[in-house]
Protein backbone atom coordinates (compact mmCIF):
# COMPACT_ATOMS: atom_id res chain seq x y z
CA UNK A 1 0.00 0.00 0.00
CA UNK A 2 1.55 3.43 -0.97
CA UNK A 3 1.00 6.19 1.36
CA UNK A 4 -0.32 9.36 0.64
CA UNK A 5 0.93 12.52 -0.59
CA UNK A 6 0.09 15.66 -1.72
CA UNK A 7 -3.29 17.69 -0.62
CA UNK A 8 -6.31 16.31 0.16
CA UNK A 9 -6.53 13.10 -2.15
CA UNK A 10 -9.79 11.78 -3.55
CA UNK A 11 -11.35 8.24 -4.23
CA UNK A 12 -11.37 7.90 -8.06
CA UNK A 13 -14.82 6.39 -7.89
CA UNK A 14 -16.75 7.95 -5.33
CA UNK A 15 -14.95 11.75 -5.99
CA UNK A 16 -15.22 12.39 -1.80
CA UNK A 17 -12.46 12.35 0.90
CA UNK A 18 -11.25 9.42 3.20
CA UNK A 19 -13.53 9.76 6.06
CA UNK A 20 -12.81 7.90 9.64
CA UNK A 21 -14.52 5.02 8.39
CA UNK A 22 -12.89 4.41 5.23
CA UNK A 23 -9.49 5.85 4.42
CA UNK A 24 -8.33 6.01 0.70
CA UNK A 25 -5.72 3.71 -0.49
CA UNK A 26 -3.61 3.37 -3.19
CA UNK A 27 -4.37 -0.09 -4.36
CA UNK A 28 -2.16 -0.71 -8.01
CA UNK A 29 -0.15 1.50 -10.11
CA UNK A 30 -3.13 3.91 -11.25
CA UNK A 31 -1.34 7.45 -10.92
CA UNK A 32 -2.68 10.75 -11.39
CA UNK A 33 -6.48 11.55 -10.46
CA UNK A 34 -6.91 7.83 -10.40
CA UNK A 35 -4.34 6.90 -7.30
CA UNK A 36 -6.38 6.27 -4.67
CA UNK A 37 -9.93 4.99 -3.69
CA UNK A 38 -11.70 3.86 -0.67
CA UNK A 39 -11.48 0.07 0.08
CA UNK A 40 -15.18 -0.14 0.37
CA UNK A 41 -15.71 1.60 -3.37
CA UNK A 42 -13.21 -1.06 -4.80
CA UNK A 43 -15.07 -3.64 -3.07
CA UNK A 44 -18.21 -2.32 -4.57
CA UNK A 45 -17.02 -1.87 -7.90
CA UNK A 46 -15.73 -5.16 -7.72
CA UNK A 47 -18.46 -7.44 -7.03
CA UNK A 48 -20.44 -5.01 -9.45
CA UNK A 49 -18.08 -6.42 -12.32
CA UNK A 50 -18.31 -10.18 -10.71
CA UNK A 51 -15.49 -11.25 -12.52
CA UNK A 52 -14.44 -13.17 -9.39
CA UNK A 53 -11.45 -14.81 -10.73
CA UNK A 54 -9.77 -11.58 -12.32
CA UNK A 55 -8.20 -9.59 -9.22
CA UNK A 56 -6.71 -6.48 -11.78
CA UNK A 57 -7.16 -2.95 -11.68
CA UNK A 58 -10.14 -3.03 -14.80
CA UNK A 59 -8.12 0.88 -15.42
CA UNK A 60 -4.26 0.06 -15.36
CA UNK A 61 -4.47 -3.85 -15.75
CA UNK A 62 -2.20 -4.30 -13.27
CA UNK A 63 -2.78 -6.88 -10.30
CA UNK A 64 -4.36 -5.05 -7.57
CA UNK A 65 -1.81 -5.56 -4.25
CA UNK A 66 -1.58 -4.57 -0.56
CA UNK A 67 -4.96 -4.83 1.46
CA UNK A 68 -7.33 -4.22 -1.72
CA UNK A 69 -5.61 -7.19 -2.84
CA UNK A 70 -6.44 -9.23 0.34
CA UNK A 71 -10.27 -8.05 0.70
CA UNK A 72 -11.36 -8.75 -2.81
CA UNK A 73 -9.08 -11.87 -2.73
CA UNK A 74 -11.60 -13.16 0.14
CA UNK A 75 -15.08 -11.62 -1.69
CA UNK A 76 -14.14 -13.81 -4.63
CA UNK A 77 -13.33 -16.80 -2.70
CA UNK A 78 -16.36 -16.35 -0.83
CA UNK A 79 -18.68 -15.66 -4.14
CA UNK A 80 -16.88 -18.77 -5.89
CA UNK A 81 -17.53 -20.77 -3.15
CA UNK A 82 -20.79 -19.87 -2.79
CA UNK A 83 -21.48 -20.50 -6.25
CA UNK A 84 -19.69 -23.61 -7.32
CA UNK A 85 -19.21 -25.26 -4.10
CA UNK A 86 -15.53 -26.16 -2.13
CA UNK A 87 -14.74 -28.25 -4.81
CA UNK A 88 -14.57 -26.82 -8.20
CA UNK A 89 -11.56 -25.77 -10.02
CA UNK A 90 -12.78 -21.99 -9.54
CA UNK A 91 -12.33 -22.17 -5.67
CA UNK A 92 -8.79 -23.61 -7.02
CA UNK A 93 -8.09 -20.21 -8.51
CA UNK A 94 -9.41 -18.27 -5.89
CA UNK A 95 -7.35 -19.52 -3.70
CA UNK A 96 -4.13 -19.35 -5.24
CA UNK A 97 -5.10 -15.70 -6.24
CA UNK A 98 -5.75 -14.94 -2.22
CA UNK A 99 -2.47 -16.85 -1.41
CA UNK A 100 0.12 -15.12 -3.79
CA UNK A 101 -1.61 -11.57 -2.61
CA UNK A 102 -1.10 -13.06 1.58
CA UNK A 103 2.56 -13.72 0.21
CA UNK A 104 3.32 -10.52 -1.30
CA UNK A 105 1.68 -8.40 1.43
CA UNK A 106 4.66 -10.61 3.99
CA UNK A 107 2.21 -13.69 5.26
CA UNK A 108 3.77 -16.70 4.36
CA UNK A 109 1.69 -18.81 6.22
CA UNK A 110 -1.65 -18.18 5.05
CA UNK A 111 0.19 -18.18 1.28
CA UNK A 112 1.07 -21.89 2.09
CA UNK A 113 -1.97 -22.66 3.59
CA UNK A 114 -4.05 -21.25 0.54
CA UNK A 115 -1.99 -22.69 -1.78
CA UNK A 116 -1.55 -25.83 0.15
CA UNK A 117 -6.13 -25.80 -0.58
CA UNK A 118 -5.75 -25.21 -3.97
CA UNK A 119 -3.03 -27.61 -5.15
CA UNK A 120 -5.16 -29.79 -3.18
CA UNK A 121 -8.48 -29.25 -5.88
CA UNK A 122 -6.01 -28.82 -8.58
CA UNK A 123 -4.79 -32.82 -8.12
CA UNK A 124 -8.16 -34.35 -7.35
CA UNK A 125 -9.70 -32.17 -10.71
CA UNK A 126 -6.91 -32.02 -13.16
CA UNK A 127 -4.28 -34.88 -11.63
CA UNK A 128 -0.74 -34.68 -10.24
CA UNK A 129 0.86 -33.87 -13.54
CA UNK A 130 -1.26 -31.18 -14.78
CA UNK A 131 0.77 -27.75 -15.82
CA UNK A 132 -1.75 -26.05 -13.39
CA UNK A 133 -0.53 -28.05 -10.84
CA UNK A 134 3.02 -27.07 -11.08
CA UNK A 135 2.20 -23.32 -11.14
CA UNK A 136 0.52 -23.88 -7.46
CA UNK A 137 3.82 -26.36 -6.47
CA UNK A 138 6.14 -23.47 -7.71
CA UNK A 139 4.82 -20.89 -5.65
CA UNK A 140 3.87 -23.06 -2.82
CA UNK A 141 7.83 -23.70 -2.50
CA UNK A 142 8.32 -20.03 -2.39
CA UNK A 143 5.88 -19.66 0.58
CA UNK A 144 8.34 -22.36 2.20
CA UNK A 145 11.35 -20.78 1.34
CA UNK A 146 9.83 -17.62 3.38
CA UNK A 147 9.29 -19.91 6.11
CA UNK A 148 12.75 -21.10 6.40
CA UNK A 149 12.23 -25.03 5.01
CA UNK A 150 14.44 -24.73 1.77
CA UNK A 151 14.46 -28.78 1.54
CA UNK A 152 10.10 -28.56 1.34
CA UNK A 153 10.96 -26.11 -1.65
CA UNK A 154 13.30 -28.13 -3.54
CA UNK A 155 11.00 -30.90 -3.24
CA UNK A 156 8.26 -28.90 -4.63
CA UNK A 157 10.19 -27.69 -7.39
CA UNK A 158 11.71 -30.74 -8.15
CA UNK A 159 8.48 -31.86 -8.90
CA UNK A 160 7.06 -28.77 -10.88
CA UNK A 161 9.99 -29.36 -13.50
CA UNK A 162 9.60 -33.04 -13.97
CA UNK A 163 5.32 -31.69 -14.71
CA UNK A 164 6.92 -28.86 -16.86
CA UNK A 165 9.19 -31.07 -18.71
CA UNK A 166 6.49 -33.94 -19.67
CA UNK A 167 3.98 -30.67 -20.65
CA UNK A 168 6.05 -28.48 -22.38
CA UNK A 169 9.15 -29.97 -23.25
CA UNK A 170 12.82 -29.26 -22.18
CA UNK A 171 13.12 -25.56 -24.17
CA UNK A 172 9.74 -23.96 -22.54
CA UNK A 173 10.12 -20.56 -20.46
CA UNK A 174 8.24 -22.26 -17.95
CA UNK A 175 11.12 -25.30 -17.45
CA UNK A 176 13.80 -22.54 -17.63
CA UNK A 177 12.02 -20.30 -14.88
CA UNK A 178 11.61 -23.82 -12.80
CA UNK A 179 15.50 -24.51 -13.27
CA UNK A 180 16.99 -21.27 -12.35
CA UNK A 181 14.70 -21.22 -9.15
CA UNK A 182 15.65 -25.26 -8.42
CA UNK A 183 19.38 -23.75 -9.23
CA UNK A 184 19.35 -21.22 -6.55
CA UNK A 185 17.91 -23.65 -3.94
CA UNK A 186 20.60 -26.31 -4.85
CA UNK A 187 23.37 -23.01 -4.29
CA UNK A 188 21.88 -22.15 -1.23
CA UNK A 189 22.10 -25.94 0.17
CA UNK A 190 25.55 -25.30 -0.77
CA UNK A 191 25.60 -27.80 -3.84
CA UNK A 192 27.54 -25.93 -6.44
CA UNK A 193 28.08 -28.74 -8.59
CA UNK A 194 24.25 -29.38 -8.76
CA UNK A 195 23.52 -25.98 -9.01
CA UNK A 196 26.08 -25.32 -12.23
CA UNK A 197 24.58 -28.44 -14.02
CA UNK A 198 21.13 -26.79 -13.54
CA UNK A 199 21.68 -23.58 -14.33
CA UNK A 200 23.10 -24.78 -17.67
CA UNK A 201 20.35 -26.79 -18.49
CA UNK A 202 18.42 -23.60 -18.12
CA UNK A 203 20.55 -21.50 -20.83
Amino acid sequence: ERRLQGPDPICRICLEEANEQDGLVSPCVCRGSAKYAHLSCIEAAFVARATWLDLTCPTCKHQYEGPAALRLGRVALQEVERACGPDHEAVAVALHNLGIAHGLSGDAEQERDLLERALIIQERVYGPDHCDVATTLSNLGSAYDQLGDIHKQRELLERALCINEREHGPDHHAVATTLVNLGSVYGRLGDHEAQRDILERSL
